[in-house]
């Protein structure tokens, strides 16, 4: 069988004095006032659990970011990369309705000393301490993405300049020949001198085309003075028979 302790209220009708501690801070409630009382600390219990509802989902995009971000194909994989930009996006739309969400929780916080206004102080501070750790934990994430780029970055400069300073003392073009030869361009009719050589395989072409125009010409030039002088000579024998036969 179960009991009430009534020591208190035995104590004060015992005592018989009208006022004192216990009609100070015992003070009986309307059924009303209590059930609105109730209600709005289930209002306050809801709008928190809201609030870490979407801290939780930052927590589990910046594990995801550092999962991506860990794969050794994440560089190269572009679909790996679309993720991460999809994960960043949709932590900046949750920390704005966190924050928005504790702005608005904390204009309501009233200095009273009763159970709801004390519920509400501290469920406040609770997710106002759960939403920093949060983010620390994403700007940890999103550092470490932005120092492996930042590396990479600085890599291919010192790879680009590297290709670019042995461009300036090597030729672009690709002749055996120890001899400096200028690559003959089909598109402007002249030779051209350049230090990289983007397409080496249309230069390696040009200057093949330039090296059988050349090989070409040089043997032209023989037969033509061959025939030159074959010419000549039988003019000269007709002149010869000609005066001849005249005299």
């Amino acid at each position: 069988m179960r009991t009430r302790d009534r020591l208190a209220e035995l104590q004060h009708l015992a005592s018989g004095a009208a006022g004192g501690v216990y009609c100070d801070t015992v003070q009986p409630s309307e059924p009303d006032a209590a059930a609105k009382h109730d209600a709005h600390i289930q209002d306050i219990f809801r709008e928190v659990e809201r609030m870490r509802g979407w801290i939780h989902d930052l927590d589990n995009n910046s594990q995801l970011i550092r999962r991506l971000h860990s794969d050794p194909t994440f560089h190269t994989n572009k679909n790996l990369q679309d993720q991460l930009d999809a994960a960043v996006t949709a932590s900046n739309a949750t920390g704005l309705k966190v924050s928005g969400a504790l702005r608005q929780f904390e204009g309501r916080l009233s200095t009273r000393n009763d159970a709801a206004a004390r519920i509400a102080r501290l469920q406040y501070a609770a997710c106002r301490r759960l939403y920093a750790d949060a983010l620390q934990r994403h700007h940890t994430a999103l550092d470490a993405v932005r120092a492996q780029q930042l590396l990479l970055l600085q890599h291919q400069i010192q790879l680009k300049s590297v290709r670019r300073a042995r461009g300036v003392l090597q030729p672009s073009c690709r002749c055996r020949r120890r001899s400096a030869r200028r690559c003959w361009s089909p598109t402007t009719s002249r030779c051209s001198w350049t230090t990289c050589a983007p397409r080496p395989r249309r230069r390696s072409a040009h200057c093949a085309t330039w090296r059988r125009a050349t090989r070409s010409s040089r043997a032209s030039r023989p037969r033509w003075s061959t025939c030159a002088t074959s010419s000549r000579s039988s003019r000269t024998s007709s002149r010869n028979s000609k005066t001849r036969w005249t005299a």
